[in-house]
């Protein structure tokens, strides 16, 4: 513990970690403002510009690839342009609200603000590992098709199947409420964790690492994994996409059933007899999943 006398001096001024979370949050922060403001005053002056912001963010991805590649994943340039992609996705979100595409506009939102939410509790809990990784906009190539996929059963089934579907008060309605159930159970789960949750298995036991039995953890085991894999599967119910909805329950479900048992293992090891007795009393709540 720190002395009283430095304690009270810290109070005024922040400590280095906190100092790094400040600017790299702020860096993400107005990149994000900026690409907004630009995004929203481009498709108020020319609506069809909509149609082109998907081919805008092509050079934001280019650039977030040559960036990590030549400056690294935490620097600052890269957080900022992954940051600025995401302020035109809202962007486009904002402008469909209210159109025959309100639930794709939703849809946009809600994706930014999952984005935006990783990054920021990554951020604020764990500022030494934080990078453009916290987004997790590019975590993998299978979430990477995932999207594609239904944003293209999307555009196809609205323009040419069944368009009745798309926006369907009880689907939107539906999806909406599980959204927003899972965002919940999903930034609860890292808030409650703090500096115990990260994106990636830990293989090796941290000295401030923590056994989380507390909060939003005395109902279930694992609320992150919980959450998102609720939000997941309502995002679809969102768009109105059977296909998706079906395929991504799937995926999400065997990801887990892959992931957790290996992951408790290691807790296990971090923290024997203590764990096994947190399990055995805290259920998952994800279907098949014991």
């Amino acid at each position: 513990h720190l002395p009283l006398k430095t304690h009270v001096l810290c109070r005024g001024s922040m400590l280095p970690h906190q100092r790094g979370r400040e600017k790299l949050l702020g860096v993400a922060a107005f990149a994000t403002a900026i690409s907004l403001a630009l995004g929203l005053y481009a498709l108020w002056a020319w609506p069809a510009f909509v149609m082109g912001i998907p081919f805008l963010l092509a050079p934001f991805t280019f650039a977030h690839f040559h960036f990590e590649r030549n400056y690294g994943g935490r620097s600052f340039i890269t957080v900022a342009n992954t940051a600025a992609g995401l302020g035109f996705t809202l962007a486009e979100g904002i402008f469909l609200l209210g159109s025959r595409f309100n639930e794709f506009g939703v849809y946009l939102i809600v994706i930014f603000f999952y984005h935006w939410g990783e990054f920021a509790l990554t951020a604020w809990f764990n500022t030494d590992t934080a990078g453009v990784d916290a987004f997790v906009v590019n975590h993998s190539q299978a979430w990477a098709v995932a999207q594609f996929v239904c944003v293209l059963e999307y555009w196809v089934e609205k323009l040419f199947l069944f368009p009745e579907v798309k926006g369907h008060p009880l689907l939107f309605g539906l999806g909406l409420a599980g959204v927003i159930f899972g965002e919940f159970w999903r930034k609860g789960g890292m808030w409650t964790a703090a500096h115990n949750f990260t994106h990636l298995i830990s293989y090796k036991k941290k000295e401030r690492h923590q056994l989380v039995t507390w909060g939003l953890y005395r109902f279930v085991r694992h609320p992150g994994y919980f959450g998102w894999f609720y939000w997941v599967i309502f995002c679809q119910v969102l768009l109105g996409n059977p296909v998706s909805a079906v395929a991504f329950a799937y995926v999400a479900w065997k990801f887990f059933v892959d992931r957790i048992p290996d992951e408790e293992e290691m807790l296990c090891r971090f923290f024997p007899g203590e764990y096994e007795q947190y399990r055995s009393r805290t259920p998952t709540l994800i279907p098949f999943v014991p």
